[in-house]
């Protein structure tokens, strides 16, 4: 004759854990476990209608028996599911030195997620990969969102065992974190060398509406942030993607990156290899400048040599409350061969309509590109109608040739037309961002010159 868990814990004194819902399908796989302890355990399985069987038997149809690890003093593999194994089973363990103390039960509640058709699919959202820097003793708490009301949270650990985390589960180093009914959290630490490797934490919700499961798993690993330093501040590293510079030697550039929060440390490596930071005498040729309250690592490079030209790197740690992060920006700082411009091949390029003016000599035309919206201005360029193309930045010099500096202009100059050179197919290029996209717009700018003007020239 079964028993339920009230009349278990009044009759025999068995401490019954926070029942777990388990809706399933055909052919999957579940887990029961419970949290490793001090003491050793035995073992036992309640099968469903109450029949009680040691894992020592290790001949349970339909159950795979597990040995305990640094994580669980009992675990147990259900499946692949049929209808033979659906109902109520527990996983439980019983002191092995007898003294007395109560059993503990996991009671796991099995059932069809779609009993017209058990083998229905529920929806799956695979979150990308994410790598942690983590360091001992430090806590992480990876989260992911599902729609509806929370069913189950679980972690998967480096060995592979499907833990489902619940307020009292108590495994080691893991516990349920407190947040919203559609969240599933769990922190994991304090960090230690066992805890590095594969983990993915997935949730189980189900839907307000219509009643829909869906489960969202994000798979993680976690590293150590500096392996000679393994309890040094973790900072989680994003590498961003290369910005290319165009420069004119003589001159002078700001690069920078910015976050929120506070810096904690600003760091160069040159082109040469060479490294500095915050705290060292300026590098020869570049230096950190101050930046009043802005977050941001700002590095002002010049007056440009050949040998100040190549990839600078500044790497930038922020904190903000608890979130650490490292910011690691390169910039490709070139000279461009007018004969030979380089080409950004990553750069969506826009054609804007072709402006042609009738002109004569001693007259002046501007071309202009105005700014626009989320758009992030990097860099202007002009070619000329003999196929020269130049960078307009400091130390910009092409003769008959005025860059405009005004509000609402990205890019723009004044063509004066002094002789025969001036005639002819202008483009001026504006280099930006869009919304993160690189972007290209180019403006062609026909001059004419008519009558005597236009015999002379010729």
């Amino acid at each position: 004759m079964s028993r339920n868990a009230d009349q278990d814990e009044q009759v025999s004194g068995i401490e019954w854990l926070t029942p777990i819902e388990f809706p399933t399908r055909t052919g999957q796989n579940i887990d029961i476990s419970l949290r490793k302890t001090t003491n050793a355990e035995d073992c036992y399985v309640r099968k469903p209608g109450g029949t009680d069987v040691m894992t020592t038997n290790a001949n349970i149809e339909g159950v795979t028996i597990h040995s305990s690890s640094d994580f669980v003093s009992c675990r147990i593999t259900i499946g692949p599911m049929d209808e033979s194994l659906l109902g109520d089973w527990a996983l439980c363990g019983k002191r092995a030195d007898n003294n007395g103390e109560q059993d503990r039960c996991q009671l796991v509640r099995i059932s069809w997620n779609n009993i017209a058709n058990p083998a229905t699919q529920w929806t799956t959202t695979n979150r990308p990969k994410f790598d942690y820097a983590v360091n001992y003793g430090g806590v992480l708490s990876p989260t992911v969102v599902g729609s509806g009301n929370r069913i189950s949270c679980h972690i998967i650990t480096p060995k592979g065992e499907d833990l489902v985390i619940e307020s009292d589960s108590d495994y080691p180093h893991l516990k349920l974190v407190p947040t919203g009914s559609s969240t599933c959290s769990v922190a994991i630490g304090p960090i230690d060398a066992s805890l590095l490797g594969d983990w993915t934490l997935y949730g189980k919700f189900r839907a307000v509406k219509r009643a829909v499961l869906n489960e969202v798993r994000l798979p993680m690993n976690l590293f150590l942030y500096d392996e000679e330093n393994p309890y040094s501040q973790a900072y989680n590293v994003t590498v961003r993607d290369l910005i290319r510079r165009i420069v004119n030697l003589g001159s002078t550039l700001n690069v920078e990156v910015t976050s929120t929060g506070k810096v904690d440390s600003c760091q160069c490596k040159t082109p040469s290899g060479d490294t500095f930071d915050l705290d060292s005498h300026s590098y020869e040729g570049a230096s950190f400048v101050n930046v009043a309250g802005s977050i941001a690592c700002r590095l002002e490079i010049g007056p440009f040599t050949e040998e100040l030209l190549g990839n600078w790197t500044i790497i930038g740690k922020f904190s903000n409350n608890n979130y650490f992060t490292e910011l690691q920006q390169t910039f490709q700082l070139s000279e461009e061969d007018p004969r030979n411009p380089i080409i950004d091949a990553d750069r969506t390029v826009t054609n804007l309509n072709e402006q042609r003016v009738d002109s004569y000599i001693g007259d002046s035309q501007r071309l202009i590109i105005n700014t626009g919206s989320k758009i992030v201005a990097e860099s202007c360029h002009i070619s000329t109608p003999g196929g020269l193309q130049y960078a307009i930045s400091e130390g910009f010099n092409v003769p008959g040739v005025e860059v405009i500096e005004e509000n609402g202009v990205e890019c723009g100059v004044i063509v004066h037309v002094l002789s025969k050179d001036a005639i002819g197919t202008w483009t001026l290029i504006a280099r930006a961002a869009r919304k993160g996209v690189p972007i290209e717009r180019r403006l062609p700018f026909t001059i004419n010159v008519r009558g005597t003007v236009l015999s002379y020239v010729d």
